[in-house]
């Protein structure tokens, strides 16, 4: 028990407890950004604690929105990647697929964790339909007891679409973090290491700059974990704590497709 706390204190930068992580499953859903360098970080920190018993499935699908995760008629053209929770790549990368519902992979992976990694492409969205479907995908991902993190997006370059309304969004997620009790993940700088995309108009963290903002964001995910107030948290199986939500007089436009 020694070494493998001395081992993750080494990796992670803070010490971690194996009785916190043993039998865990994190089920991890996203856009463009969970099939890119953004994904390897995440992995890097998430996948060594398989030693402790915690297994991650990630299904990132380019250009989703919460909305897609909810409908499930979302087909994507610029990218996906799924990886169930073993060591298996399904589908490493693949360009042309369809984004499964997250309701389908909580009932077929009974996640104990979902961690929801959505944002940058609704961004330029109608912000009642945007934060109806937040609400929602947080009802479907609660629905069996799962608790539940949102890694919000990180800061985008001045002239891409919605990047005005990226604050707006965080208050958004602030909200609804407070009504149904899934922890926000603050993507902004520091938290990627205050690198900034490299275009006036990108949304991507590309190369070391992915990689940096997917491992600062897995150390987060696992201290979560670790640290998971005890008490009045809903119960496995149980019934979840975000409940449908709907604004009246919502309506979309279209946000960039990343």
């Amino acid at each position: 028990m020694v070494r493998r706390s001395v081992f993750f204190t080494l990796i992670f930068g803070f010490a971690l407890s194996a009785s916190a992580f043993a039998g865990k499953r994190v089920l991890v859903v996203g856009d463009s950004h969970s099939t890119g360098q953004f994904k390897d970080g995440l992995l890097k920190m998430l996948m060594p604690t398989t030693k402790t018993g915690l297994s991650t499935e990630m299904v990132g699908s380019c250009g989703s929105r919460a909305r897609d995760w909810l409908s499930g008629k979302h087909a994507t053209t610029c990218g996906y990647f799924e990886k169930d929770y073993g060591e298996t790549k399904l589908r490493p990368n693949v360009t042309n697929h369809s984004t499964p519902t997250l309701e389908s992979l909580v009932n077929a992976g009974n996640p104990d964790y979902v961690v929801i990694a959505l944002g940058t492409n609704q961004l330029g969205d109608n912000s009642k339909e945007s934060e109806r479907s937040v609400r929602n995908l947080i009802a479907k991902a609660t629905a069996k007891g799962a608790k539940c993190m949102w890694v919000g997006p990180p800061e985008v370059g001045p002239q891409a679409i919605g990047a005005k309304n990226l604050k707006a969004f965080y208050d958004m997620l602030d909200r609804v973090e407070h009504d149904t009790g899934c922890k926000k993940i603050d993507s902004r700088a520091p938290r990627t290491n205050n690198k900034y995309v490299d275009k006036k108009y990108h949304v991507h963290y590309e190369n070391q700059k992915g990689i940096d903002w997917g491992t600062a964001t897995g150390n987060e995910i696992l201290q979560k974990i670790q640290y998971w107030p005890k008490g009045n948290e809903t119960a496995k199986g149980g019934s979840g704590g975000g409940t449908p939500y709907s604004p009246q007089n919502s309506s979309t436009s279209q946000g960039s497709a990343i």
